[in-house]
């Protein structure tokens, strides 16, 4: 059965497993009359890893992102909740809007255009280390 159409055209296939040639990347997505690739694999990225210390319980810890980040993840290396947000003035008190990574969980973005975004850390107790990975 073929692919349904959308507006006329068939619809673009999604492979899961790599073709006989070796060239076509799993999870590509092909034309499904010429098998043609169609959108192109991610690059390589370059990692940048941070470890931001926490000090003192309740007070505002920024990480600004460097230019083409294009992936964040971070967790807290010990085992605390940490708040997060992307303005500054929410997370020392709390104040909404902020968001909570729970103890034992990472947060992860992915393909997005992070660039000149600071991100801003707190946690109720003193001496937390959030890791942070960045991907350029």
């Amino acid at each position: 059965m073929p692919p349904a159409k959308r507006d006329g055209n068939r619809v673009p296939t999604i492979i899961g497993v790599s073709t006989s040639d070796g060239k076509t990347p799993i999870n590509a997505e092909v034309d499904p009359d010429t098998g043609e690739q169609l959108v192109q694999p991610p690059t390589a990225q370059t990692p940048t890893v941070y470890n931001k210390t926490l000090t003192v319980a309740d007070t505002e810890y920024p990480q600004a992102l460097p230019a083409g980040t294009k992936e964040i993840r971070f967790r807290c290396r010990t085992a605390f909740d940490v708040r997060f947000a992307w303005v500054t003035g929410k997370v020392a008190g709390p104040v909404a809007p902020y968001l909570t990574l729970p103890s034992g969980r990472d947060y992860a973005s992915d393909n997005n255009k992070l660039t000149g975004l600071t991100l801003y850390l707190a946690s109720s107790e003193a001496g937390v280390v959030v890791e942070i990975e960045i991907f350029t």
